[in-house]
This record gives structure tokens, C-alpha cells and sequence, in this order.
């Protein structure tokens, strides 16, 4: 396990600035990652936002776990950020592109430089 962390670490220039190698959790999918990020994260009715239209699996999870799920809508820049709910612990969205509609993420980027967030 620790030559793929070692492998993927130097290729992706990942752990650079965060972190070490010894500090990567390798999952089966995207799907156990979220898993486990939420369980750590999140607490019973913590609000997380989720792409409206978007990938359902996630806000299944999330639903699972006790978490409040609202939808926000997407444009043409991505994900409308002035539509967050208030207070909202998490927001999740497809990487790049969105899905399904495939437009870019460029507002919600904006957005997380501007709260000093992390993405």
C-alpha cells in the first residue's frame, strides 16, 4: 500500500504543502472516500449543500447519516454560491465539470477564495 501512496504522492504533487504521504487514505471509490470523510466531519442534522441538478449517491449518503440535504441550483458558471444555505457545514460538488450539466466550476472557486475555504 505505501508504494502506491508513495507513487500517486510524487505524480500528483500531492502532500507537498498539507501534509506527508503517511497522512493519504487509500479507498476502493469516491463513494467509501465520502463515507468516510462525512463521518468525520459531519454531525446529525448538520447542513450540507449538494449541486441541484446533480450526482445522487452522495446526498443519499449524507441523507443516511443524519445530515440535512438541500439542493442549490446551477448556471452557467456552476454552482450559484449566493443560493448556499446559511450556515451550511458542507458543500459537495463534482470536480471540474459539473454533472450533468458540464459547465465549470469558476464561481464556486471564486467563492472559496473569497471565504477562505477549502476545496
Amino acid at each position: 500500500m505505501s508504494a502506491i501512496v508513495e507513487q500517486n504522492t510524487h505524480d500528483y504533487s500531492l502532500c507537498t504543502e498539507y501534509g506527508s504521504p503517511d497522512d493519504v487514505i487509500v479507498t476502493n471509490d469516491t463513494q467509501q472516500a465520502l463515507d468516510i470523510i462525512a463521518r468525520v466531519l459531519l454531525e446529525p442534522s448538520d447542513v450540507v449543500a449538494v449541486e441541484d441538478p446533480g450526482y445522487r449517491p452522495p446526498r443519499y449518503l449524507f441523507k443516511t447519516l443524519g445530515a440535512r440535504v438541500i439542493g442549490v441550483p446551477v448556471d452557467s458558471e456552476g454552482l450559484v454560491v449566493q443560493a448556499l444555505p446559511a450556515g451550511a457545514k458542507a458543500i459537495y460538488v463534482t470536480p471540474s465539470r459539473q454533472y450533468p450539466l458540464g459547465v465549470a466550476q469558476s464561481a464556486l472557486a471564486q467563492f472559496i477564495d473569497e471565504v477562505d475555504g477549502l476545496l
